[in-house]
């Protein structure tokens, strides 16, 4: 946005860089960053922009998801907030479109950010456990379920999300992408595993 990128430096908070002139790229500052080890809101794991809307996901933290009004990215505001309070810590949030998926501590949150200003909540899936992750596409989502495996869930209905197939995976998940086609899956001991969405509700490995 106006020669400015935005990074996500995780615990070292949110970060502008310089890039009006891509070969020599320079670091400006951070926006913000946090003051201590247990300031966890001004952290920063994933970043989405969208025309002039900037979305931070602090990771697990009181607050989901801060969205900023980057028009000046020399100046940015923030504009909206979303509180996870009564759900419990989430981890990084989704965005696809204007619908972002929020994981939780009780399950995944479909929040509408056609208003960035003003997000609506559209609905709800609960689980018995906390969910780790998450990634969406179009009417798809995945969600990470820690030892329970990987969900996959129909969201093309927000208000009545439903779990559509289980994947049982050895490991537990610290990343996940999500295509129209694929799903690719990381963790820490196996690295990145490729899996076909030709039937979502079966998940089949292809690498």
């Amino acid at each position: 946005a106006g020669g400015i990128a935005f990074t996500a430096l995780g615990a070292e908070g949110l970060g502008r860089v310089d890039v009006s002139t891509p070969t020599t790229p320079q670091f400006l500052d951070t926006l913000f960053a946090p003051e201590s080890y247990a300031d966890r809101l001004n952290t920063a794991w994933f970043l989405k922009c969208r025309g002039p809307t900037l979305y931070v996901s602090p990771g697990p933290a009181p607050t989901s998801l801060r969205v900023y009004d980057v028009t000046a990215p020399r100046q940015p505001v923030e504009i909206s907030r979303q509180d996870n309070t009564g759900w419990g810590w989430g981890r990084k949030t989704y965005l696809s479109g204007t619908m972002a998926v929020i994981p939780s501590l009780k399950g995944v949150h479909l929040l509408d950010y056609a208003i960035p200003e003003k997000p609506v909540l559209r609905g709800e899936w609960t689980t018995r456990g906390a969910v780790l992750g998450a990634a969406s596409h179009h009417e798809i989502a995945c969600v990470t379920l820690g030892n329970a495996g990987l969900a996959v869930l129909d969201i093309s209905h927000p208000s009545e999300p439903k779990e559509i197939g289980l994947l049982q995976y050895p490991q537990v998940p610290t990343s996940l992408a999500l295509g129209p086609h694929h799903l690719l899956i990381g963790d820490w001991a196996h690295g990145v595993s490729t899996y076909a969405l030709k039937r979502p509700e079966q998940p089949a490995r292809t690498w």
